[in-house]
């Protein structure tokens, strides 16, 4: 008896679409992807003679650019884009007092540790910075009943 022999064909994964696909996925990543840049904001910080000391464990850092913008960051938060231009100076410091209030709250949060501590505010102006911007923070801070304030300064080198 003779047994026919059928042909089996050669099985093969064409691999090109595959590629195609991983390709434009990474190419869609790679331009959808934001990038933090944690000191993205241009300072040009004031001179001075005395020695900065190291900052404290609790702190929150509080930038005012030159066009008076605001930006509230610790180490877990960042809370930016508070304008000099919008609302009333009441509205404006009220939303300033939420935004530091929101990153003393979140700080707490996630160390047990400083619950009931009052942080140490870091403020770090521009020189081109409008004083009474600076004054409305401080005032800001001030009505949240926190009285540790200190002013970031670039060390004069003469």
């Amino acid at each position: 008896m003779k047994f026919t022999r059928v042909e089996e064909e050669e099985v093969s994964l064409n691999l090109a679409p595959l590629i195609d696909v991983v390709f434009l996925l990474l190419i869609f990543f790679m331009i959808t992807t934001t990038f933090n840049e944690k000191n993205a904001i241009d300072l040009t910080l004031p001179e001075a003679d005395s020695q900065q000391t190291q900052p404290p464990e609790f702190t929150i850092n509080i930038t005012v650019s030159k066009l008076d913008e605001v930006t509230v960051e610790s180490d877990q938060t960042r809370f930016s884009g508070i304008s000099g231009a919008e609302g009333s100076a009441t509205e404006r410091r009220k939303n300033l007092s939420e935004k530091i209030a929101q990153a003393i709250e979140l700080l707490e949060k996630n160390d047990p540790g400083l619950a009931g501590t009052s942080p140490t505010i870091i403020i770090e102006a521009d020189k081109a910075a409008s004083h009474g911007r600076v004054i409305q923070l401080m005032d800001a801070i001030s009505q949240l009943g926190i009285n540790k304030i200190q002013f970031a300064v670039v060390p004069d080198n003469n």
